[in-house]
């Protein structure tokens, strides 16, 4: 994890993201709102990409406390929401474990404040990644105070794509497999009566 000049804000990963709606928005049905958002993982334990995972959570361990104090004082609520979540612990609709052996953070950002894309050059990107891919984020943490809801959340700043993986999901459609053409044959038809799964 590497801090920016603001202390808020921090450089994680890489990590492997889910749920990556970072090159077109979608409406949040929840609040309203259209925005851009990706969930990343955080594995618990070494990885090829990622060699000390718990220097990497705790560093956002901290990064979430200091944005508690900075909302919260010393008032600190005895129950608040905590943006890093255990995988193993927290689980899907079917009584599963959603991400087992990772930490998560989810993080979004409005419409209107879309997240910086870039490659590992820092050149821009707009298509090509997938759920399932990995990279680093950028993330502002602040503190919430609401009346029936208090506890640090993310502002989603950039992303920056490093390693492609095994993709969650459908995944993007590519060309691969696909030849230039540059006039249409016809040649081989055998007519709109012809059955492909007869025997010839």
């Amino acid at each position: 994890m590497v801090k920016t000049n603001d202390p808020l804000e921090v450089v994680i990963g890489p990590v492997r993201f889910s749920y990556l709606t970072v090159f077109k928005p979608k409406k949040n049905d929840l609040n309203d709102t259209v925005e851009y958002s990706v969930t990343m993982l955080i594995p618990k334990e070494p990885h090829e990409h990622l060699a000390d995972p718990k220097a990497e959570i705790k560093g956002i361990a901290d990064t979430i406390k200091l944005a508690l104090a900075n909302k919260f004082g010393d008032k600190i609520p005895a129950k608040w929401k905590n943006p890093l979540r255990d995988g193993d612990t927290e689980t899907n609709d079917a009584g599963d474990p959603k991400y087992p052996g990772n930490y998560f953070i989810t993080s979004k950002c409005k419409q209107e404040y879309p997240p910086l894309l870039i490659d590992g050059m820092k050149r821009k990107v707009e298509s090509g990644w997938n759920s399932g891919d990995w990279g680093k984020v950028k993330l502002k943490f602040f503190g919430f105070d609401q009346p029936a809801n208090k506890g640090v959340s993310s502002g989603l700043r950039a992303v920056q794509f490093l390693f492609k993986d095994e993709s969650f999901g459908g995944g993007e459609a590519t060309d691969d497999g696909f030849d230039v053409v540059t006039t249409a044959a016809t040649s081989g038809s055998k007519g709109t009566d012809w059955d492909p799964f007869a025997d010839e």
